[in-house]
């Protein structure tokens, strides 16, 4: 039988411990988090769309922003309050659909999640795009690139490792505007990665992107 979601995490921290798979997940996507915070003041509210670990809506209510979280896996969505449980945390976690989400129009800051948007078809991630941009005033997505493609990486699920053209192609076709752009990740090619955390020249060499997007 092939292996959920959940299974993939439970395995990842039994493999490496619950505080040290935490901090790793969090340290290897600091850019990504900072970059969120950036959009972020005192009294934001945002939401993860696509759990994953959850451990980066434990990361916001730690640092006492609003932060909720949804996922179409309601095994996904018990995980979550699993992993908050054990940092004495709790928030609204909902079993719902990125693609139609029971949310008024911007109910939320920012919309944003990591490792989710690659799952899809270039149809799909428009109307997601739209959605979010819908239910929130920014949607702020992280993807592995087409950079991440080398033989020592692990894959697990229907991942489509694009390019930085693409994603900004079918940006460009949702309708939005691309606010922000950067990318990190450059475990290859390190020196590109110092030149374009001064530049941003190089964002697209990186294994990570992250955009920033909000409705026109």
């Amino acid at each position: 039988m092939e292996k959920t979601w959940v299974q993939y995490y439970e395995d990842k921290i039994a493999k490496y411990g619950f505080s040290a798979y935490y901090g790793s997940k969090i340290q290897k996507n600091l850019p990504f988090l900072k970059l969120i915070e950036k959009y972020c003041a005192n009294e934001s509210k945002l939401i993860e769309t696509g759990l994953g670990t959850s451990f980066f809506i434990v990361h916001f209510l730690k640092r006492k922003y609003m932060c909720e979280g949804l996922d179409i896996d309601q095994g996904m969505v018990d995980f979550g309050k699993k992993v908050l449980g054990r940092f004495g945390l709790a928030t609204n976690l909902y079993q719902a659909d990125i693609f139609s989400s029971p949310f008024a129009d911007y109910e939320y800051d920012i919309s944003f999640n990591l490792g989710v948007m690659e799952h899809f078809s270039d149809e799909e991630i428009i109307a997601i795009i739209k959605e979010q941009t819908r239910i929130a005033k920014r949607y702020i997505f992280a993807i592995p690139s087409i950079n991440v493609l080398r033989s020592n990486a692990e894959y697990f699920g229907d991942e489509r490792y694009l390019s930085s053209t693409h994603w900004e192609s079918l940006i460009s076709k949702s309708g939005v505007i691309l606010e922000k752009r950067i990318g990190y990740r450059f475990e290859e090619k390190p020196l590109i990665g110092i030149i374009n955390r001064f530049t941003g020249l190089f964002y697209s060499r990186a294994t990570f992107f992250v955009y920033v997007l909000k409705r026109r």
